[in-house]
């Protein structure tokens, strides 16, 4: 594992050395990119690239994706040609379209250079709603490319280093009653305004040593936080720490949970101070599904009730779902680990999945709707020891990405891509350390975010690449593991309607 210190001089070499880049505003050519060969993309390609082989018309493929570089960062429209229709002012972590036509939730960042924090964590102290010029219209109105503390009120849910009020979100915002991305059968979103996201908490003395034993130092957790369309009331807060003995841990895990949470296991990733001890990094309402189409009926499966939170926790390989009410004949109270995936993959049809990231459950009316899809990093991740004997947050660790769809009611494999070496075709290698997303689009094929590259991808039912693009943006840093490249580049993507923009 990398030493935090080196990790801290790797970074600000990385910084230095991207300080070239554009300014926000300052886009790209707007005319179209130039296409490659139809064989894809080369990841390796300094500037951006587009690829399309199933004769649709790419200037129907409108696609928002989240940029984090010194000075490009936010999230940027482009057309299927890589025409660049449109910026929005946001941190370049989460920002995920609304059903409302050119409406967006995402984190806003403060003006300066990105801290520390944020560069490892993501960690941002605003959210906010904007339309389609860049207006925020949440949780106060503010001009286009206003910033947080400077025009965006911030969230009030925590106090920072500085005195300044806080939400400390990071990695996922998610809002009630609107699906996790565009879907033809939810037009609007049908919620109160409340908004969920992950946090940042430092757990009290009494709370870190049941989770990580007597020691020194800091332990972390991340709460899920529901906040009221007032944007100050707390609804609900949710802490793993307070859940620890649901999710199964056996005593190897235990362990090995303990040493990383005090900084000392050895890991596939770098442990910096105050993230919490599982790693969350996504967090969702499952939203209207199969699995209970009406609550208040007995043909509801309560532990998939539309409020139910999908967590990802990447550190521990792990997904699992956290009621939101209790369950209506008592059998389970509020805040209960109702369904679990992880950390044990034993007679599991799919194997480990490890690193994940964008767990979620696709949304009605999309195909494959309420199964769970994810991005499986395939990086290192998971509690446990070696065969040599030695405490490891790197249990897992297969060395290429794939995407999986998961019916949770059954475990059973949906649909599945992976491509862990270079195709025949030149179809590139399909991996990423960290980052990534997925989603569902309504004609069944599936577009793919490869964070690190900043490559995205389209592909059949069959796998088949019939759309690519690569961002022309660098990371913000690009930093070498024995188990991979940890980079910092696109952070999502999102496909939208065309009309959502025009």
């Amino acid at each position: 594992m990398l030493a935090f210190g080196g990790l801290l001089l790797t970074l600000l070499a990385a910084l230095s050395a991207c300080s070239d880049t554009q300014l926000p505003g300052e886009f790209p050519p707007t005319e179209p990119i130039a296409r490659r060969d139809l064989s894809g993309c080369s990841i390796e390609t300094p500037v951006g690239c587009v690829t399309v082989s199933d004769g649709a018309p790419a200037e129907t493929r409108l696609t928002l994706f989240n940029v984090m570089t010194p000075k490009n960062e936010g999230m940027y429209l482009i057309d299927g040609t890589g025409r660049i229709l449109q910026y929005f002012a946001t941190s370049g972590a989460d920002g995920e379209p609304l059903p409302e036509p050119g409406t967006l939730l995402a984190f806003i960042e403060r003006p300066g250079p990105p801290s520390f924090l944020r560069l490892i964590q993501f960690r941002t102290p605003c959210v906010a709603i904007l339309d389609r010029n860049g207006t925020a219209t949440w949780p106060n109105e503010a001009p286009p490319g206003a910033y947080c503390g400077q025009g965006i009120e911030p969230i009030p849910y925590r106090v920072d280093e500085n005195g300044n009020p806080s939400a400390d979100a990071h990695h996922d915002v998610h809002l009630w009653g609107a699906p996790v991305y565009p879907t033809p059968q939810i037009a609007s979103s049908q919620g109160d305004g409340r908004i969920l996201y992950v946090s940042q908490a430092e757990l009290t003395p009494e709370r870190a040593q049941a989770i990580a034993g007597p020691g020194e130092g800091r332990v972390g957790d991340e709460p899920l936080v529901e906040i009221a369309g007032d944007a100050e009331t707390v609804l609900w807060e949710w802490l793993a720490a307070d859940h620890f003995d649901e999710f199964g841990f056996d005593e190897d895990a235990r362990a090995a949970i303990a040493a990383f949470a005090r900084g000392q296991a050895p890991s596939g990733v770098p442990t910096p101070p105050n993230q919490g001890f599982l790693l969350v990094n996504a967090a969702a309402y499952l939203g209207p599904n199969r699995h209970c189409p009406d609550p208040t009926r007995d043909s509801c499966d309560h532990r998939f009730h539309p409020d139910n939170v999908l967590v990802s926790a990447r550190q521990a390989a792990m997904m699992f779902i956290v009621a939101r009410h209790p369950h209506p004949r008592g059998d389970w109270p509020e805040g209960t680990v109702v369904w679990q995936l992880g950390p044990d993959f034993e007679d599991t049809p799919h194997g480990p999945i490890s690193g994940q990231h964008h767990a979620h459950m696709i949304p009605i009316g999309l195909p494959g709707g309420g199964n769970i899809l994810v991005f499986d990093n395939g990086s290192g991740a998971g509690f446990g020891r070696t065969e040599d004997g030695a405490l490891t947050a790197a249990l897992y660790q297969r060395g290429y990405s794939r995407v999986v769809e998961i019916d949770p009611a059954t475990g059973a494999i949906a649909w599945s891509y992976e491509q862990p070496e270079e195709g025949a075709d030149g179809t590139p290698r399909f991996n990423a350390f960290n980052l990534s997303s997925t989603q569902r689009l309504p004609t069944g094929n599936t577009l793919i975010v490869e964070g690190n590259s900043g490559r995205l991808f389209e592909v059949t039912p069959a796998g088949e690449i019939v759309w690519e693009f690569v961002s022309p943006f660098p990371p913000l840093v690009s930093i070498p593991f024995p188990t991979g490249t940890l980079a910092v580049g696109v952070y999502r993507g999102y496909r939208v309607p065309v009309d959502w923009w025009f």
